[in-house]
């Protein structure tokens, strides 16, 4: 189902990160853990942002996407991950 691919957006055309996080607390298995916290730390590390510091993606829909990746986030700060990401979630809503 190219659960593996990756391209930076959780968007209407890209749910693959969306579904980690369901998996993830479906089955409780690791795998699916791991593979939303790399998209989580990706998002944190290495995405482009703004000057302001807010998650940029793409010129369309800017704080779609950074809401979207938020929500990913916020989902990531559950129990059972190894990372919180409440602070960082709490800085990008405070940046929309």
């Amino acid at each position: 189902f190219g659960l593996g691919n990756f391209n930076g957006a959780f968007n209407w055309d890209n749910k693959v990160s969306g579904v980690q996080v369901l998996l993830a607390k479906l089955t409780s298995k690791q795998v699916y853990k791991d593979k939303v916290q790399s998209y989580v730390d990706y998002l944190i590390s290495s995405q482009k942002k703004t000057p302001k510091g807010l998650v940029y993606i793409d010129q369309w829909g800017t704080l779609r996407h950074a809401a979207n990746s938020a929500l990913i986030a916020l989902q990531g700060s559950r129990p059972g991950y190894q990372c919180c990401y409440l602070s960082r979630v709490c800085q990008e809503a405070d940046r929309l």
